[in-house]
């Protein structure tokens, strides 16, 4: 499982690089747009290392929740809905979204490569990973816990 979750996470990660290459270097998208890049890209950097992990794990624990809440997806779509819009309005850090942002900046030469590596995608990697893992260990043992007392009777 390990290993799949890095694969996805490091092919993730490329296209948020090349993504972040095309905003930054090409005419694809109008300038307004490419600007609007920059300034989300600005705002999600503007924090240092240890507000950008607490962010990230709340980002973390909301996107687990999503993750969560997909096999009941046709009933709770408006549920999925709500927590992507307080990811956004929150200005939680999520790490791929996350990272199509502070990509742009570095490749605008707006940001250093060393800064959006670690003051951006290592504590939000790490936020959104404890936020997740606590998250579904918390559900899970709650599961168990209650299929558990029904069994003993």
């Amino acid at each position: 499982m390990l290993r799949l979750w890095a694969v996805v996470l490091a092919a993730n990660l490329l296209g948020a690089l090349a993504f972040g290459l095309v905003v930054a270097k090409t005419t694809a998208f109008d300038p307004e747009v490419r600007e609007t890049f920059l300034k989300i890209g600005h705002e999600a950097m503007r924090h240092g290392f240890a507000t950008t992990l607490l962010r990230a794990v709340f980002a973390g624990w909301l996107i687990a929740l999503i993750v969560w809440l997909l096999p009941f997806a046709e009933a709770a779509r408006i549920y999925v809905i709500i927590i992507t819009w307080l990811i956004g309005i929150g200005h939680f850090s999520p790490i791929i979204a996350g990272a199509v942002d502070a990509f742009t900046l570095a490749w605008a030469g707006q940001r250093g490569w060393g800064e959006v590596l670690g003051t951006f995608l290592l504590p939000t990697l790490l936020g959104n990973t404890l936020g997740g893992v606590t998250l579904g260990a918390a559900l899970n043992h709650a599961q168990v816990v209650a299929g558990g007392k029904g069994e003993d009777v």
